[in-house]
């Protein structure tokens, strides 16, 4: 448990590190912050919705740190397929 622990910590302080470099041009942190409110309240009753939140908002940080298409935009097979 302490290397889960250890990769947690290490995972965390690298998205400190990634939003504090992208969050320092004006509006992008209230844009962040209203991305992951919406993901959070849709996710409590849509998944799905939630999925594609997440999606556009993953897109939106790669056009700021110029990498598009690094985030796949589809979970597994299994993923999202009941209620279709």
């Amino acid at each position: 448990m302490p290397n889960a622990r250890r990769a947690a910590e290490a995972l965390e302080d690298a998205l400190v590190q990634v939003h504090r470099r992208l969050l320092r041009r004006p509006g992008r942190f209230e844009a962040v912050v209203g991305d992951h409110r919406a993901i959070a309240a849709v996710g409590r009753v849509d998944p799905a919705a939630a999925r594609r939140a997440m999606a556009r908002h993953l897109g939106r940080v790669e056009r700021w740190i110029g990498c598009r298409g690094a985030v796949p935009r589809r979970g597994p097979k299994t993923e999202g397929r009941a209620g279709r």
